[in-house]
């Protein structure tokens, strides 16, 4: 179970953003922060790790610091007090645990 907390800031065409990402599974619970930014025209940017706390397996290829291109699908920036843009990864996880992968949806709306 992957549940997603978290702020943006929208500066122009460039969305930045904050994410909790709080996994419930086997391995127990933990949480993974990340910091990002992306362009609302390409939907393109970078994603840091900030910290990964929870189960040593879990966390294990984790590593704060670690920065790497970001990029978005289906970016709805049409109405910016409502942007929504998912992310699909495949990670490898090696011999014994094989392929990982996550679809997930976001959505960053204006407070007033």
């Amino acid at each position: 179970i992957y549940t997603y907390s978290g702020d943006a800031v929208l500066d122009g065409e460039q969305l930045t953003f904050a994410i909790d990402q709080e996994i419930n599974n086997a391995l127990g619970l933990g949480n993974i922060y990340t910091t990002g930014d992306f362009d609302l025209t390409s939907g393109s940017g970078t994603v840091t790790v900030v910290d990964c706390v929870g189960n040593a397996l879990l966390c294990s290829d984790i590593e704060p610091g670690f920065s790497t291109f970001y990029a978005t699908e289906a970016l709805e920036a049409s109405d910016v007090d409502a942007i929504s843009w998912q992310v699909n990864v495949i990670v490898d996880l090696g011999s014994s645990f094989g392929i990982a992968d996550s679809a997930s949806s976001f959505e960053a709306t204006r407070l007033n």
